[in-house]
């Protein structure tokens, strides 16, 4: 059995309406789930469907949707964590955030947009969700804001990351591509 602390406000978005996330979860993931409601979550299943469901239910105690946290079903995707406590104060915290956000929703709407994930600031935590290659480019693209770098610095990263992504991609197809037989 694993236990997840989430914050109390956010178990009613992990029960859904009627249960119906809770009951989705449980039977897509093959696990029981018992909630409490001061925030205490508590998965018991076959050792990995319960570290899936742990990341799902993680994701949506970190401000995720359901709909964007159960994309962790997939073994493509992966959920990151990144703890604002460890970066300043609570003063600190409250810049961080607002670098990350950016004017209406600026740099994380181009964050989610160059790398393909779906990012959340919530409280004093910044979560993503992505598939590895852009989890990894978003992931040093919050490091950058978080350090301080100036967002054109960091945005003209992001734009180097992503064509990088997509030449391996089409490298990957070439040689895919190539490695299957012809048909005649």
């Amino acid at each position: 059995m694993i236990s997840v602390n989430i914050p109390a406000e956010r178990i009613s978005v992990l029960l859904g309406q009627n249960g119906e996330v809770k009951k989705m979860i449980a039977k897509r993931g093959r696990v029981k789930i018992h909630t409490e409601e001061d925030g205490v979550v508590e998965l018991s299943g076959a050792s990995i469907d319960e570290w899936v469901a742990k990341d799902i239910v993680t994701a949506i105690g970190r401000g995720f949707s359901p709909q964007k946290a159960i994309k962790l079903f997939s073994d493509l995707y992966s959920l990151r964590v990144i703890n604002l406590r460890e970066f300043g104060s609570d003063n600190d915290i409250i810049r961080i955030c607002g670098r990350l956000i950016g004017e209406k929703g600026k740099t994380r709407r181009i964050i989610e947009e160059m790398t393909g994930c779906e990012m959340s600031v919530y409280t004093h935590t910044v979560s993503l969700i992505g598939e590895l290659e852009g989890l990894h480019l978003a992931t040093e693209a919050v490091y950058k804001i978080i350090e301080g770098s100036p967002h054109a610095v960091v945005y003209t990263f992001l734009e180097r990351g992503r064509r990088r992504m997509k030449i391996g991609n089409l490298v990957a197809l070439k040689e895919s591509s190539l490695s299957e037989p012809e048909r005649e």
